[in-house]
This record gives C-alpha cells, structure tokens and sequence, in this order.
C-alpha cells in the first residue's frame, strides 16, 4: 500500500512538473516574441509616419497637397534624386595662410639671463625626480 500511495504521489507531481514546465515554456516563447518585435523597432528599419495630431497642424488645402505630390512616379522619383548631389558642410581651410601671416610679422630675439643658483637647484631637482622614477620602475 506505501508503494501504491508513493507511486501515487510521484504521478501527481510529475504532472504538475510538466504542467509548469509547459506554461514556462509559453511564457518563454511569448518573452522571445516580446524581445523580437523590440529589437526590430529598435534596429529595424526606420520610416516617418505622420500622426494624426501631427496632420491636425495642416489645412485641408496643404493635406490635399501632400496628397497630390505623393502620388510622384517613379521616374520623377528617379530624377530627383538623380540631382541630388554632397554639399560640404564646412568650408575648406585655405593653404598658406598661416605662413603669410607669420612672415608679416617682426621676428624680435629675447634672451633670457638665469641666475646662476637657480638653474642648478632646478637641476638637482630633476636628477632627484628621475633617480627615483628610475629606482620605482626597477623595483
């Protein structure tokens, strides 16, 4: 009788495992669905679409004539983009301008003197700073 009670038992949960493996399986199909349809809105192609608000805006006359001009062909598709052509946004940068301008300047020659003292003591600094990055690489 224990046996047929356990065997019992082990029925019933075997169908409730395979009932929730079922709904995770749909669940899971419906999630892959969700995250198929997101990506094509995200990565997908991308096409302007008017909303209705937006075509409150326009009378009835220029909403007409949206909807004459849409009605172009082909051809006339073609040709327009045909003459389509790049426009540089930014203008080119002329050569030799920068020379021009620096030989129109005065050229005028500074010396300057240092003190004795302090271009030994900036010396002695830096030999101090480069014996130590020197014994850190080392190290």
């Amino acid at each position: 009788m224990d046996k047929d009670k356990r065997i019992e038992e082990l029925e019933k949960q075997n169908q409730q495992l395979t009932e929730t493996i079922k709904q995770l399986q749909q669940k899971i199909e419906e999630q892959a669905e969700i995250i198929k349809l997101l990506n094509a809105r995200i990565f997908g192609k991308k096409t302007e679409k008017l909303d209705k608000n937006q075509l409150s805006i326009l009378s009835e006359d220029e909403l007409t004539e949206l909807n004459v001009n849409s009605d172009i062909s082909l051809e006339e598709s073609t040709e327009v983009k045909t003459k389509l052509r790049v426009v540089r946004h930014r203008k080119a940068k002329p050569h030799g301008q920068r020379a021009e301008f620096l030989d129109s300047l005065e050229q005028v020659d500074v010396i300057h003197k240092f003190e004795l003292k302090l271009v030994l003591t900036v010396m002695k600094n830096l030999l101090r700073l480069a014996k130590n990055v020197f014994i850190e690489k080392l190290a």
